[in-house]
């Protein structure tokens, strides 16, 4: 089981994305997380997200420019970063916008689970 701690620290670690084109702040607020992906000179339609067994992916597609460059320094390659979420978030309810680059996840929190007293019979 992974705890927030975890979460945090462990997505650092994964050596294919600590290069990544996307970058992100994590944000946690009283009622859910905030993801923040810094994607400028992308448009919502070269990015899709999905959540499948856990793991939170975020991935962008561009659509290619035909066109013989003298020079190139902007950078518009594809590029993905996954986050593992555990049972303390609502991953039905995650909802993203993108405004000005910058594309914002919202993931509740799930509702904490009461603790139940068992009797012994």
């Amino acid at each position: 089981s992974w705890d927030l701690d975890d979460f945090f620290r462990n997505y650092y670690r994964q050596s294919n994305e600590r290069f990544s084109p996307m970058k992100v702040d994590i944000i946690e607020e009283d009622a859910n997380y905030q993801i923040l992906a810094s994607l400028p000179g992308y448009s919502k339609e070269d990015v899709s997200i999905n959540v499948n067994e856990g793991i939170l992916t975020i991935e962008v597609n561009p659509k290619k420019e035909e066109a013989k460059y003298l020079h190139q320094e902007r950078c518009n390659t594809e590029c993905k970063r996954t986050f593992r979420l555990d049972r303390t978030f609502n991953t039905t309810e995650i909802t993203a916008e993108m405004t000005n680059g910058i594309l914002k996840i919202s993931i509740p929190k799930s509702e904490k689970q009461a603790v139940k007293e068992i009797t012994i019979n």
